[in-house]
């Protein structure tokens, strides 16, 4: 899906990259939610959304995903400056998989951003425990 989205001539070209995996995440924390928090931010940012790039039905554990596969050829190619998150555990569901993503995408010139829900001005100390957090549920139930 290509983004109507205005942004001033020469912002920054983001993607937004959605993701669910289950029917209990469709109820209440839906791809319209996630959606609509990244075009908000987008938008607030003054970027240019390039498109959205939806998962549904598919594990953040799987290495393969049809959207992120598409999103990350995107990036390769340079059409894209950054990717835009609702949160953290839509892009990757352990911490390794999110450092290995992340140092993908700086190689490729480009990185990762997500809505801030919170006040602590420096969040780049924080990222590392955003990646605790998604793999936390999955390995208390075995």
């Amino acid at each position: 899906m290509k983004s109507e989205t205005p942004a001033a001539p020469g912002g920054k070209r983001v993607a937004a990259y959605l993701r669910v995996s289950s029917t209990e995440q469709l109820n209440g924390y839906g791809l319209d939610v996630q959606e609509a928090e990244c075009r908000k931010f987008i938008e607030l940012k003054g970027w240019r959304l390039v498109d959205i790039y939806r998962d549904e039905g598919v594990s953040g554990t799987l290495a393969k995903r049809p959207q992120f596969d598409r999103l990350m050829s995107d990036v390769r190619a340079g059409l894209i400056d950054a990717v835009v998150v609702h949160r953290f555990d839509r892009l990757a569901r352990s911490m390794a998989t999110f450092y290995r993503l992340a140092e993908q995408l700086k190689e490729l010139g480009s990185g990762w951003r997500r809505p801030a829900r919170t006040s602590t001005p420096p969040r780049r100390p924080v990222r590392p425990c955003w990646a605790c957090w998604p793999a936390s549920p999955r390995s208390s139930t075995g």
